[in-house]
């Protein structure tokens, strides 16, 4: 690791964020002297803030330990291709044989757009969610006890996380223990103000936004929750709520700036004595379209998307659908099994803020046909079976009840594609891979629901029952 060389880059990326020495230490809570160091290669930051060093960089941790940014949406290397319409033009031409008609059909939904939790694809993309971490996973910050992305208000409150608001829903075999957390605040004196804050929220003057926070407190409590400057002297907007109760009770009031600012602080006090829990805090547009920004959907829509697949590729491998049955707030986050590789912006983590319904309504909006990947690595054949028939069946099936039941329950019937990609068809693969297929397609206990054939494709070619081996009809 060449210390010199990352120094580098945290100053070069620094200057090109326009910000100070003192201005970056600020913002992570950390001394002028300290960031001086890391640039002139004598000390590395912490490891708790690589995550946070990074993201006010807006770059990934495994770039920023490089020292040099890399080009991570380049999918091939055509673009440095020497003399390509030379090569291309002295090229063999390639004939097809055509020996059965059914050799030269390519399936439809081999082309499309993926639209895959990973990134910066949800958040600060299509999301319109505000607010960072807004669920508490991980681990709390050094001497603070405040969950990663938030800092104490208050200069004698008491902060440690706690048993969680959030949770999973039906169908998540992982086992992972940051995943799911509350905050809990004791203010031992009445009169005094805690609470809890959030530097760099973007906001628009005269823009109104919605708060959301679900608490847990002893006695009923004034929370005051304002939108002001980094010092939190300029204050934008203010409003209050009551609330509290030893079961989880959601607040919400509806905050609009006076004027703008593209690095505000979410500040939420009260001054009871006492303790009080937060489970998850929420911020969004009035205007957002289902928890989604509506800027991105009317560009989406001017795309002219024809398939959109969801909720991608390899994310799907860690994606439950069943947790998109539970509210918004309280659907835990994912820890992705590739960490800071593939949620580099979200400290390794996806906060689950869409969801099938969700996902059927943007389809609709843009006039897109909804393409479902399954897990078929963590849920099991009966499992997904269900999701085929929550998008899929009619209301005398069970779960086709449950989605009549909800907000969308206005879906046609067998309208949704759910498919998934097998992309090493080995023996054992494909066997398990149909025992899956089979389960989806044909009447069973759950569901008798799915549309059409079940389809296994395997480096875009398309396989039907007819046309697989016999040992595993």
């Amino acid at each position: 690791m060449n210390l010199s060389k990352i120094g580098q880059f945290i100053s070069r990326r620094r200057m090109a964020m326009g910000l100070t020495q003192a201005q970056l230490a600020e913002r992570l809570n950390v001394t002028d002297k300290a960031v001086s160091k890391w640039e002139r290669g004598k000390s590395l930051p912490d490891v708790t803030l690589f995550s946070r060093v990074a993201a006010e960089l807006r770059v990934s941790v495994v770039e920023l330990l490089s020292g040099e940014l890399m080009n991570v949406v380049r999918s091939s290397n055509l673009d440095e291709a020497v003399d390509w319409d030379g090569k291309a033009a002295q090229a063999t031409p390639l004939t097809l044989r055509r020996d059965d008609p059914a050799d030269l059909l390519v399936s439809p939904y081999l082309f499309g757009c993926n639209l895959e939790h990973t990134r910066s694809c949800i958040y600060t993309g299509l999301s319109a969610q505000m607010v960072r971490n807004r669920k508490f996973a991980g681990k709390p910050t050094a001497c603070e006890g405040c969950a990663i992305e938030w800092f104490p208000l208050g200069e004698r409150g008491v902060f440690a996380l706690d048993e969680p608001y959030t949770r999973h829903g039906e169908g998540y075999h992982m086992k992972r223990t940051l995943e799911c957390n509350s905050v809990g605040i004791f203010n031992p004196y009445c009169g005094e103000a805690v609470g809890m804050g959030q530097h760099g929220i973007t906001i628009f003057q005269g823009q109104p936004y919605l708060f959301g926070m679900v608490i847990k407190a002893q006695e009923s409590v004034k929370f005051t929750v304002s939108l002001t400057d980094r010092t939190g002297k300029n204050v934008y907007c203010r409003a209050t709520s009551v609330g509290g109760g030893d079961d989880w009770t959601r607040l919400e009031v509806e905050l609009t700036p006076q004027a703008a600012d593209p690095d505000a602080d979410l500040r939420i006090c009260w001054e009871n004595a006492g303790y009080v829990c937060v489970g998850a805090v929420s911020l969004l547009p009035k205007d957002h379209f289902h928890g989604m920004r509506r800027d991105v959907v009317e560009a989406m829509k001017d795309l002219g998307i024809k398939v959109l697949r969801w909720p991608g590729g390899n994310f799907a491998g860690e994606f439950n659908w069943m947790d998109g049955l539970l509210p918004a707030d309280m659907r835990a986050p994912f820890q992705s099994y590739l960490g800071l590789e593939t949620q580099p912006h979200t400290m390794g983590y996806d906060f689950s803020e869409m969801n099938t319904d969700d996902f059927i309504a943007l389809c609709r909006e843009i006039g897109a046909e909804p393409f479902i990947t399954i897990n078929p690595c963590w849920n099991t054949p009966d499992e997904n079976a269900a999701w085929v028939e929550y998008c899929n069946g009619d209301v005398s099936t069970p779960y086709g009840k449950l989605r009549a039941m909800c907000s969308f329950g206005h879906w046609v019937t067998n309208s949704v594609m759910v498919t998934w990609r097998a992309t090493t068809l080995l023996p054992g693969t494909v066997r398990s891979h149909w025992r899956m297929a089979k389960k989806c397609w044909r009447p069973h206990p759950v569901s008798a629901c799915a549309p059409r054939d079940p389809i296994l494709t395997r480096n875009g070619q398309n396989f039907q029952p007819s046309r697989l081996p016999g040992f595993l009809r």
